[in-house]
């Protein structure tokens, strides 16, 4: 017969056209959930005897009601142990549903649970516990016990990974499972899970390797969000380059020397070269120290100059220099640890300096202005303003610009040779 149809009045239906109907509209399983007694097994602990509480099951179509607690004895394994499983049977052939122990092989070491029945339209046995019989048991005991129900749902079955239906459609068994706990599906060849529910802030979405959702847990604390054989994941900065620094302070560090990539959005000193926004910067020696502050809050140092007054200070090339009172000059790194150097002007005040292509320039009283590459050795230059002071210093677009009093102000293409100019109008002196 090529069509069937059915159910209709006064047309009789078979079983198993009843029982193919019904099984596309339910999964096999207890009526029930993981935490209800339903077709649930318990022990006395002082015989081998195990209870099945009441319940109902539907099986390929079928269905089980028990209405009361059910005694099923166990048999010893005497001196062996054996794996037994504790069944709802469905026998077609007999008319029946009834549930049974099938019984595993008794061996001395290792033992096998038995295989079960499961046909698509013969004896099909749902498992409801595994029971292991240690040698010479005489009380079957809680500890014995694994439950491996599996429920019904509306078309949505409820299962462990160990529990997984054994012949699932493709594209059509859908469940939660308990033991990964998330949805799943079977496409057919294996089983795929609808999405890792998201339990943690920060938690995130990503694509797993079969291509479904999954969640990506949030990680620790400086990790970074890398990829590792196409997979997604949390990860240490490689090397250990990656500071994600959002306060002021100073932070130590060890990073070899090399070049480094940077981004900052503030102004911050590491290993002692001055950085802000982006770019790279090339060290020369290992860095131990990353330096930043936020402009607003300020800690007192040690600036080397005591009670005498500083005039001014500037920046370049790593390393930070300070001027004043009696021709004291100090250096720093850091901006924390400050070096008093010979600054060339003896016991004179030096009034300003400034940095620019690679030289430090320092002016003050007395006509005097002395330049240094490094900060540490001071060499006197002409400065062409004789003995008159002299009160500033500064750098820009390839010209250093000097100037003191009375009006007068000289240039320098590098620092070391100045040009005279005089300003019109003159300037009033400073003191």
């Amino acid at each position: 017969m090529a069509e069937q149809s059915f159910p209709f009045e006064n047309i009789d239906t078979t079983e198993s056209q009843f029982s193919e109907w019904a099984t596309n509209f339910q999964e096999t399983g207890v009526q029930g959930s993981p935490t209800g007694t339903e077709l649930g097994i318990t022990v006395t602990g002082s015989d081998l005897n195990l209870t099945i509480a009441a319940g109902q099951a539907f099986i390929r179509g079928h269905y089980y009601i028990n209405t009361d607690d059910l005694v099923l004895a166990v048999t010893s394994a005497g001196t062996d142990t054996r794996i037994d499983i504790v069944v709802v049977e469905l026998d077609p052939e007999a008319n029946t549903i009834v549930t049974k122990i099938v019984s595993g092989e008794a061996v001395s070491a290792d033992p096998v649970a038995p295989t079960l029945t499961q046909s698509a339209t013969g004896i099909y046995q749902l498992p409801i516990s595994t029971l292991t019989i240690p040698t010479s048991t005489v009380a079957i005991t809680t500890g014995m016990l694994v439950d491996t129900r599996t429920f019904m749902g509306n078309r949505i079955g409820i299962w462990t990974t160990a529990t997984r239906p054994a012949n699932p459609t493709a594209y059509q068994t859908l469940g939660y499972n308990t033991t990964i706990g998330r949805h799943e599906s079977w496409n057919g060849t294996a089983w795929v899970g609808f999405f890792d529910p998201i339990t943690t802030a920060g938690d995130l979405v990503v694509g797993d390797e079969t291509g479904q959702a999954s969640r990506l847990g949030v990680g620790a604390d400086e990790q970074v969000l890398t990829v590792v054989s196409g997979v997604p994941t949390w990860a240490d900065a490689a090397g250990g380059n990656y500071y994600n620094i959002t306060a002021a302070g100073t932070y130590t560090v060890d990073l070899a020397a090399g070049l480094y990539g940077y981004a900052s959005t503030g102004e911050v000193t590491v290993g002692g070269v001055f950085i802000d926004g982006a770019g790279l910067a090339n060290y020369a020696s290992t860095i131990t120290s990353i330096i930043t502050t936020n402009g607003v809050d300020w800690t007192t140092r040690t600036s080397g100059f005591g009670s005498t007054t500083i005039y001014g200070v500037t920046y370049g090339d790593g390393l930070y220099v300070a001027v004043g009172n009696d021709g004291k000059l100090t250096t720093s790194p850091d901006g924390t640890t400050w070096t008093t150097r010979t600054s060339g002007f003896g016991s004179t005040t030096i009034r300003g300096v400034t940095y620019g292509d690679g030289l430090y320039v320092a002016v003050g009283y007395d006509g005097i202005l002395t330049t240094s590459p490094d900060g540490t050795t001071w060499t006197t230059r002409t400065s062409g303003f004789g003995t008159t002071r002299i009160w500033g210093v500064t750098y820009g677009d390839g010209l250093y610009v000097a100037v003191g009093d009375s009006g007068k102000l000289t240039t320098s293409t590098d620092g070391t040779g100045y040009l005279s100019l005089e300003l019109k109008t003159p300037v009033t002196t400073l003191s």
